[in-house]
């Protein structure tokens, strides 16, 4: 339906109204689907497909139907690309236009056969549409009323009886890809046009509140001996689109860098890249906020580059920095203190050797004495096989602080474990071979750390059965059995509440939450309402026991505190009278 490039050309050269209009076949202004630049400010084409999508299920929901697929192109301030149209007459149709947010004010005009302007298209913002519904007078010719948003030109010579129209769109300020489709529908139907665009275009709203909550964090930062650098830098991003600054880094200082997403931004995800554009560190932990930390060891330009995963709206970001402390010379050559000549890797091989005694699988060394400092992170890129993997991390010194992050290729976080111990695990379930990358994050001291991967038994399928393992293993290992099983749906705040009737002995209680659960707690109190044991730590998967000298009666309690999805719960009793 868009259409023979021939009347376009001959429409721009016969009428002259589209001088700056780029005709496909006229030489240097043509522009094909290859014709994209680069910007800072970057514009991914499945954000924009996404946000487009969301405007094509709102118009099929009212009744419109699609003519054919989006097209695409590119828009440039003073500078518009035509496409010639076919329209039916005796239907309605809506021509649909949305550009990336590079694009601050784009245009939709629509003009007859003859070159006439019938409307001009006045939606603020990157967004905009045409409605025409063609008819056939008494004479058999064919008469075009036309309907934009907003606005609507209309001259003595928008009757023209025809059936051809032209679509031009360019931008008044900004440029970048745009798509536009095109929809049909009965005459005198524009039900849902006026909001067409709701929470699809860039919010145009002041950056005032992403600026005062970054301030939020000031004094603390201060307090480490952090002074403000560069920023509060700010824009409006649509979802999946990023903004990139460059700074120069020097070897010298330790750097923060801290970003903040205000209404509407769901999810900002943070990465810092070297001179060479490889990625050194990145927080894609979740939340409206995120942040790093990085000492670089070699000084030149860095990339940093904050993203909108989910939501839109406006992003600020800023940097500080302070001097690098100077390096304990004396950790190089001395083994850590707490452990003994020789067993700088014992953490990690005890962790390994209780999962090879549940027939857990040692696949690969993945990282080995790799040096870190406290506040610092740092990323490894790791193949996991098909099935479920465990990656071990241990630190050399037991007053070390490790937390493990686990993300899948497209950045989307899988796993964490932040509990405070010098060892942490993750955990994912696979169907292909895939590399997954693990950052590593150090508190407490200077130190160095290890990474193992370790493959499950064959019967643990999905990551909610490894997370029950897990959870179940120390109890199973003296000899408890599963008694009575639970599977919960709860979204986040909500809780599930169960009375459990236990005999005279030693029982306990573990739960595992599926892989879009972050985190789960457990409480367990007496008749009375009066707490008797919990677990709270900060993983999707927890185990909690008590003992008894009677047959007594229990209330079990689950929070999801973060996240949503099902959480399978097993009581477990033990054999034998002993505490868990």
């Amino acid at each position: 339906m868009f259409g023979r490039y021939s009347a376009v050309i001959g429409f721009c050269t016969v009428h002259g109204l589209l001088a700056n209009v780029a005709c496909p076949g006229t030489g240097p202004g043509q522009l094909d689907a290859g014709e994209f630049g680069e910007s800072e400010r970057r514009a991914p084409i499945d954000s924009l497909s996404r946000r487009f999508g969301r405007i094509r299920e709102r118009l099929r929901a009212q009744g419109y139907q699609e003519v054919g697929p989006p097209g695409r192109t590119y828009v440039m301030p003073q500078r518009g690309v035509a496409r010639g149209m076919d329209l039916p007459r005796g239907r309605c149709t809506t021509i649909v236009a949305l550009a990336s947010t590079g694009v601050h004010d784009l245009v939709v005009e629509l003009f007859d056969g003859d070159g006439s302007l019938l409307s001009t298209d006045a939606v603020d913002g990157e967004g905009g549409f045409a409605h025409v519904c063609p008819t056939r007078s008494s004479s058999g010719e064919s008469r075009a009323s036309t309907d934009v948003a907003r606005s609507s030109s209309r001259g003595e010579d928008a009757a023209r009886r025809t059936d051809a129209f032209y679509l031009v769109l360019r931008t008044r300020e900004g440029s970048g890809a745009a798509m536009f489709g095109s929809f049909e529908s009965a005459l005198g139907h524009s039900k849902g046009l006026n909001a067409l665009f709701s929470g699809v275009l860039t919010p145009k709203v002041p950056m005032r509140g992403v600026v005062r909550a970054l301030s939020r964090e000031h004094d603390a930062l201060e307090g480490r001996g952090f002074t403000l650098v560069e920023g509060p830098q700010a824009g409006g991003l649509a979802e999946g689109e990023s903004m990139r600054g460059v700074l120069p880094l020097t070897a010298d200082d330790c750097y923060v860098a801290r970003a903040r997403g205000g209404i509407g931004v769901k999810d900002v995800d943070l990465f810092l890249f070297d001179a060479a554009g490889t990625e050194i560190a990145r927080d894609v932990s979740g939340g409206a906020g995120a942040g790093l930390e990085h000492c670089p060891a070699v000084p030149g330009k860095h990339i940093l580059e904050v993203r909108v995963f989910e939501g839109a709206g406006v992003v600020g970001w800023e940097l500080f920095k302070r001097p690098a402390r100077p390096r304990d010379k004396r950790f190089e050559s001395s083994p850590a203190p707490g452990l003994k000549a020789g067993e700088k890797a014992g953490l990690l091989q005890k962790s390994a050797a209780e999962l090879e005694a549940r027939d857990y699988a040692s696949r690969a060394l993945l990282v080995e004495d790799a040096p870190i400092r406290a506040g610092e992170e740092r990323g490894h890129e790791v193949l996991v096989e098909r099935g479920c993997t465990v990656i071990l991390g241990a630190a050399d010194r037991r007053r070390t602080d490790l937390d493990l992050y686990l993300t899948s290729p497209e950045g989307k976080s899988v796993d964490r474990d932040t509990r405070v111990r010098p060892t942490a695990q993750v955990g994912v379930c696979v169907e292909e071979s895939l590399v997954y990358r693990v950052v590593v994050k150090s508190y407490g001291q200077e130190g160095r750390y290890s990474l193992l991967a370790m493959q499950s038994p064959p019967e643990i399928r999905n990551i909610q059965t490894l997370r029950l393992e897990q959870a179940s293993a120390d109890v199973r290992r003296r000899g408890y059995a599963v008694s009575r099983r639970w599977l919960a749906d709860l979204e986040q705040g909500e809780r599930m509440v169960r009375r459990l009737d236990v005999a005279e002995g030693c029982f306990a209680v573990a739960a595992a939450g599926s892989e879009s659960v972050r985190d789960v707690d457990l409480f367990l109190k007496d008749r009375k309402g009066e707490l008797v044991a919990s677990e709270t730590g900060p993983v999707p998967w927890g185990a909690l026991g008590h003992c008894v000298a009677e047959p007594s009666r229990f209330v079990l309690e689950l929070r999801m505190y973060q996240g949503e999805g099902s959480v399978r719960v097993h009581q477990l009793a033990s054999r034998k009278q002993e505490r868990p």
